[in-house]
């Protein structure tokens, strides 16, 4: 019995589980509102399709971690929606007036933030990011 059961398990799927990613913030002018964190792939960059978690602006550790990510390329990017609207909010010629931030730090450039200056690669060993808000004009960084 116990060597049938041993033989079962043995042909039974292993399940496959994928790396952590943990998400650590800096950089915000103020604890007012939230921030959204974004783990995009490139199809889903820049859109509503990523899997997106939000926190207080006001947490201690102003962290975010996302659990079992399957191995692949992927990029983060933050925003901290100081006033709670749901958006990146712009000024009328297209900057963003809320400060944010995308994996690896990039220089701010004008235009969307590229994928290809994001990304990073997960595969078994969990990662841990470090990523930076800013933002264009009035004092931000």
């Amino acid at each position: 019995m116990i060597r049938t059961l041993a033989a079962i398990a043995a042909l039974a799927p292993v399940a496959a589980y994928g790396a952590d990613v943990s998400v650590a913030l800096s950089g915000l002018p103020s604890t007012e509102g939230a921030v959204e964190v974004s783990l995009c792939t490139e199809e889903t960059w820049m859109t509503k399709d990523c899997e997106t978690k939000t926190i207080r602006a006001d947490a201690d550790p102003l962290a975010v971690a996302f659990a079992d990510v399957a191995p692949g390329v992927y990029a983060v990017i933050a925003v901290h929606d100081e006033n709670t609207n749901g958006k990146l909010d712009l000024r009328w010629y297209g900057a963003p007036k809320e400060v944010y931030g995308v994996s690896n730090n990039p220089p701010l450039r004008r235009g969307p933030d590229r994928f290809e200056d994001a990304r990073f690669d997960v595969g078994e060993d969990d990662i841990e990011l470090s990523v930076v808000l800013r933002g264009w004009g009035e004092g931000r960084r």
